[in-house]
């Protein structure tokens, strides 16, 4: 597998949850002797941290960086291993790994929003306030090595919305990793595409678009491999039949399927009464119904025992990893948890839990909750509810714009055909496996449209990258505020907000929509700023005079985001220049939130 993806310029592979795709450069300890440079592109910041602290372990910190908005990674070695160290414990013989906004280590793990600016328009630091970027230091540092995208399709929904405009999220995010891996092929550059969902006619797709045929690297069933004969592309396959009959027979036999008509809560509070399950994982559709089933929830499972923890996407950074690491903590002490939590779990965190509880959703995202099961060991009883409440259905067809109902039905059926022995992981047995229901074929008019759609979203992608060459800073962030609302591959870039959480100050990163909400109640009272001048640095607050300032700001910044956050600092940059009387850079770390409006366990529920 190792040669083939040195070797081909575009390879793909689909392996189960849990079986190492994303760490494939620590099992491949020669891989920077291969590559000179590694860019490592995950779907949601929430990922990075655990990746990271495992890779800086192997290659040390001198090789290992990150580029994006997190202030600090830091972790202990002891021998050969590695633990990521609680932001909120006072160590100070740890190592920490160094933010990297230029991209320059040998070895970078980055988000798809982060990689695709620098990509499209110039480093991080440079959109903010400088005059001409640097979109070629990007371009030369992807074609240098191996490109590595992981699950594009997970960034996660925070808003809800039509199936039309989750269609449209759908075809920016592909698109775009076509008109990459075209850019990048051109240069020699190496792209790898890894997952446990993706549809082979998206690859196909992306490859068509690019015109070259991938080498698709499947661990699967054999009837994987009969539907990728038809694409007359050249395939690696391990059978997981043939090569691990024994672990599917094992893992088959010890999980269940159950598809239950109650809400969540009631379905947890059953399995905290009767103690069923020592390691509880609770994955719910959106941040408040997250916060609703935790208040239902927590009086009762701790009474039983169990420590109870919410994660959700609207929580501080500072937060989100003292709970991470909390969790880390009570799994490998064998005590007893439940962990409520939102899309923010369903890839990359390295989880085994006994029983998954979760809302209705998409196939792709069951299947990444259900990967969280029996992760570690498969040599215990483990279950995997699915709730199909009348609430949960209207939630999930809200918040992904699918038909849940059918999606229910669908899964229904399957669990009653098998007696509850589902497969979420090997494909096998394709009766039994819901992965039938993943990788059903697109039909010929679906496809049509989506190739359509890429194909003219692509090739608007390579027109502006074209056209914009020799073109102002300002000029370009300007075209690219107008046609992509300030994201190549999601809805819309986030708005950081300022908190104070365990007496830190701390960021969360919410949707545009999300912030007018908090505007609209008073909830901003100031712009918090980073000021260098005379060589001293020093934070200062620039009040916001009226709520309606902040809400103005706010529809500025959903229309044009990168205009109006450049706008911002130049405005703010020039009042400071008249007040000291000499030269000033300023950076913009947020809106402040007022006191008592982040709560210190339940974020911004």
């Amino acid at each position: 597998m190792f040669d083939t993806i040195e070797r081909n310029l575009f390879s793909v592979v689909m392996a189960p949850t849990g079986s190492g795709k994303s760490r494939f450069a620590i099992y491949r300890h020669k891989i920077l002797n291969t590559f000179s440079k590694v860019l490592h592109v995950l779907p949601m910041r929430s990922l990075i941290e655990d990746l990271v602290v495992d890779l800086a372990c192997t290659y040390g910190t001198e090789v290992v960086g990150y580029q994006a908005s997190i202030p600090s990674i830091s972790f202990i070695k002891e021998g050969d291993t590695c633990e990521y160290v609680d932001p909120l414990n006072n160590i100070k013989v740890s190592q920490s790994v160094d933010h990297d906004p230029f991209m320059l280590h040998p070895y970078i793990v980055t988000t798809y929003d982060s990689y695709s600016l620098s990509m499209l328009l110039a480093p991080i630091p440079e959109i903010s306030y400088a005059r001409y970027g640097h979109t070629d230091l990007a371009i030369a540092l992807v074609g240098q090595g191996l490109n590595m995208f992981d699950e594009i399709h997970l960034l996660a929904p925070d808003v809800e919305r039509s199936s039309v405009e989750f269609k449209s999220d759908e075809v920016k995010a592909w698109s775009f990793v076509a008109a990459a891996t075209r850019i990048i092929t051109e240069l020699e550059g190496r792209v790898l595409y890894s997952s446990a969902t993706v549809k082979p006619e998206h690859l196909l797709l992306v490859a068509k678009l690019v015109g070259i045929k991938p080498s698709l690297i499947f661990v699967a069933s054999n009837w994987i491999l009969e539907r990728l004969r038809q694409y007359d592309v050249p395939v690696e396959f391990l059978d997981v039949e043939d090569e691990a009959s024994d672990i599917i027979e094992t893992y088959l036999s010890n999980l269940s399927t159950l598809i239950d008509a109650r809400e969540p809560y009631e379905i947890v509070s059953e399995v905290c009464c009767r103690e069923l399950f020592p390691r509880v994982l609770v994955v719910l559709n959106s941040v408040s119904r997250a916060a609703e089933v935790y208040d239902r929830i927590v009086a009762l499972c701790r009474d039983k025992g169990y420590e109870v923890l919410l994660v959700h996407g609207r929580m501080s950074h500072l937060h989100r990893s003292s709970i991470m690491a909390k969790l880390r903590s009570l799994a490998k002490e064998r005590s007893r948890f439940v962990l409520v939590a939102t899309q923010v779990i369903e890839a990359g965190i390295d989880l085994d839990a006994d029983v998954l509880i979760s809302d209705i959703a998409p196939i792709d995202s069951l299947v990444q909750r259900a990967g969280r099961v029996l992760r570690h060991s498969i040599d215990r009883k483990s279950e995997v509810i699915v709730s199909v409440s009348r609430k949960a259905i209207e939630i999930c067809k809200r918040i992904y714009g699918a038909s849940c109902t059918t999606i229910a039905e669908m899964l229904k059926n399957l669990t009653d055909k098998c007696s509850g022995k589902v497969d979420w992981r090997y494909t096998a047995p394709r009766k039994c496996s819901v992965y039938k229901l993943l990788l059903r074929s697109m039909s010929p008019k679906e496809y049509g449209h989506l190739e359509k759609a890429v194909y003219h979203t692509m090739n608007g992608f390579l027109e502006f990258m074209l056209t914009s060459i020799g073109k102002s800073l300002n000029e370009r962030i300007r075209l690219f505020d107008e046609i992509y609302k300030g994201s190549a591959v999601r809805d819309s870039l986030r708005i950081p907000l300022l908190v104070r959480w365990r007496n830190r100050d701390d960021i969360v990163e919410v949707p545009p929509w999300y912030a007018k909400k908090l505007a609209s109640k008073g909830y901003l009272k100031s712009i918090v700023i980073n000021v260098i001048a005379a060589n001293r640095e020093l934070k200062k607050r620039v009040s916001l005079e009226h709520p309606a300032y902040a809400f103005r700001i706010l529809e500025e910044f959903e229309k044009n985001p990168l205009q109006t956050t450049r706008k911002l600092m130049k405005k703010l940059t020039k009042a400071l220049m008249w007040q000291s009387a000499g030269e000033v850079n300023i950076r913009v770390e947020g809106f402040e939130l007022a006191e008592g409006v982040y709560d210190e366990v339940r974020g911004l529920a």
